[in-house]
């Protein structure tokens, strides 16, 4: 016990004072980035980390093995917890000298920043909160007890106790998404290091023979004043039995004056017997259920597909023909809403019930009408967001193939951005699986088409049924020689305080910077999920109807040598609370173009479409290149 007390001491102390010289700061992309600087560090605080789990784990069982010796189901339980919660631990750990700097060297930025420890969002960090959760059901199996003792045994229980809750509370607030309450962890681990340090004393006290290892209390016969008995007996009444017995103590009339009592005692054992098989049976419910959902959540990651950063995408029936410069060309962006989004459905997200379609039938006519549409304009270029392929959501219905077949003069470039095995939410109508994305149409040439991921995530293990942000980047060839950069994108919506999006559209505005430099043609366009009809602030119902999905750009956002082409006339989306409601519904603008200052802007019209067959009305642009 010493010698486990001791070496916990040491392993947090070290860990603390690791983590006090850690001089990363920024945000974690830029912690990533500037990492190499400061490797030495890092690697040695997770060299000290990875003696945590199993140092506990040893400084657990030690403890257990002396204040109650005895085998239970409730220890065997208790320890095979504790097991769980070091591999956990140990994995999220190891983690950091394994794949974060593997993933750094292969230039992942992304995937290193889901592996990263420091990133409340990331994997390593979910699993180790995970591990930890684990740790506190142990702990509470093993040592509750122990606040019915006297002296340091009763403040070791109170400490382990509290600690064990708030370290629960901490997995709740992390799986509520509440950030608020990350404070909690570091509360939890805190406790930690006094109970080390009570151990060690309490440890340092037995080996001196300064407490007596069978006193429970005043009740109880103290063992080593019989004679013949060196057995340990968790029972009181087990051990005035035993000292009776030792005693020669013979049964008369005042033995049958005192059986009434014992016979309570007996009662009481009993009691205390079913309470704790009770106890057993709602903890194996709860064990199971936790394991179908953890189970569940295991083979959602399994199959989870991994985006890379850059990918080369394929482009469908290609065409051959260039854009020329002083010629009008017309481009609209249309968020299609996967066919579902219908004036007379609301969504869940934003605070209604539904997550699906009305219907197979619904979907398909609403896809069928904004095909219709978008032949009668007629545009060179379509940006497509929410093109459903196969999803629980759309019935099936395959709509970047019908929209192929409805332009067979367009090529077209698809992007997945959902991918998801199945979606659990709203738990008694779940979205199901889902297979959807992007999509970039032009009867221009499409020349390197590439599919960006943006960066930044929701927490694990939300992120495994959110969607993964991408932008579609197609380079369009000018007669000229040059080319026009185009992107077709749809942001995130509903990341927090728009936190995800910060890093959204940082690359956005570092992208347009690096083409500016390259001298190209750059039209951005899409489903940004940001206010871009800032006159809007200045009106207070607006303001008071603000929903927590939408999010003002910066300021500073926009660099030089750029432009926005937005229609403020016509509102490009509205709120999906509730079916459409004419004059009632919160509605904004958030569709739209940045344009460099090389292309000319003839027109830009919104088409209202009052939001008959998707939540967003589309956006036609009529440009050209000078």
């Amino acid at each position: 016990m010493v010698v486990s007390s001791s070496l916990l001491i040491v392993a947090l102390t070290a860990w603390v004072i690791f983590m006090l010289l850690n001089p990363l700061s920024g945000t974690y992309l830029n912690q990533l980035r500037n990492l190499a600087e400061h490797w030495q560090i890092f690697r040695l605080s997770f060299i000290v980390a990875l003696t945590i789990a199993p140092v506990f784990l040893y400084f657990m069982i030690s403890l257990h093995q002396l204040f109650l010796p005895f085998v239970s189901i409730t220890k065997i339980t208790g320890y095979t917890i504790s097991v769980f919660y070091a591999v956990a631990a140990t994995a999220s750990y190891g983690a950091q000298l394994t794949l974060v700097p593997y993933y750094l060297n292969q230039n992942k930025f992304f995937m290193a920043e889901l592996w990263y420890f420091f990133n409340p969002d990331s994997l390593a960090y979910f699993i180790n909160q995970t591990g930890y959760a684990l740790w506190a059901v142990a702990v509470i199996l093993l040592f509750w007890s122990l606040v019915k003792r006297e002296g340091i045994e009763r403040w070791l229980g109170v400490l382990f106790l509290l600690s064990a809750i708030i370290s629960l509370a901490a997995y709740t607030s992390l799986l509520a998404g509440v950030k608020t309450l990350d404070l909690l962890t570091l509360i939890s681990g805190v406790l930690t290091l006094p109970i080390a340090m009570l151990s060690l004393i309490l440890a340092i006290k037995r080996l001196k023979g300064m407490v007596s290892p069978g006193v429970q209390g005043d009740k109880v016969i103290k063992l080593d004043q019989v004679e013949g008995t060196d057995q340990n007996f968790e029972s009181p009444l087990e051990q005035k039995d035993i000292a009776s017995q030792s005693l020669g103590q013979e049964t008369n009339s005042e033995d049958v004056a005192i059986e009434e009592p014992l016979d309570t005692d007996a009662l009481n054992n009993k009691t205390v017997i079913t309470k704790k098989r009770k106890f057993m049976v709602l903890l194996v419910i709860v064990m199971v259920f936790a394991g179908v959902i953890g189970g569940f959540i295991g083979v959602v990651s399994y199959m989870n597909p991994i985006p890379e950063e850059v990918e080369l995408l394929e482009v469908y029936n290609p065409q051959q023909q260039e854009l020329s410069l002083n010629t009008p060309v017309t481009m609209t962006t249309f968020n299609i809403g996967y066919g579902g989004l219908d004036k007379d459905r609301d969504f869940f997200m934003d605070g209604g019930v539904e997550s699906r379609s009305e219907s197979l039938e619904r979907t398909q006519e609403n896809s069928r009408e904004m095909i219709s549409f978008l032949q009668t304009l007629q545009p060179e270029i379509m940006l497509l967001q929410e093109v459903d392929i196969r999803s629980s959501r759309s019935f099936d219905v395959n709509q970047l193939k019908m929209f192929r077949e409805a332009f067979p003069h367009h090529a077209s470039v698809h992007g997945w951005n959902y991918k998801a095995l199945w979606v659990p939410v709203p738990v008694f109508n779940p979205m199901g699986y889902a297979d959807s994305g992007i999509t970039t149409f032009s009867v221009y040439a499409m020349d390197n088409p590439l599919r960006h991921q943006l960066p930044g995530s929701e927490a694990w293990p939300r992120q495994l049924f959110d969607l993964d942000r991408c932008m579609i980047e197609t380079r369009i060839p000018v007669k000229n020689g040059k080319s026009l950069a185009l992107v077709n994108l749809h942001l995130s919506a509903y990341d927090k305080g728009g936190k995800v999006r910060e890093h959204q559209i940082d690359f956005i505005k570092q992208y347009l910077l690096d083409q500016t430099v390259e001298g190209n043609y750059v039209i951005v366009g899409g489903d940004w999920n940001h206010l871009l009809y800032p006159e809007q602030m200045d009106d207070p119902a607006f303001m008071a109807n603000w929903p927590d999905w939408l999010m003002p750009l910066p300021q500073d956002f926009l660099p030089e040598n750029y432009q926005w082409a937005v229609d403020p006339d016509v509102y490009t989306v509205r709120d999906n609370a509730t079916p459409y409601r004419v004059g009632e519904s919160f509605a904004t603008v958030i569709d739209g173009f940045i344009v460099s200052n090389n292309v000319e802007v003839h027109q830009i019209e919104g088409h209202d479409l009052g939001f008959t067959y998707s939540d967003h009305n589309p956006v036609s642009l009529i440009f050209s290149l000078k």
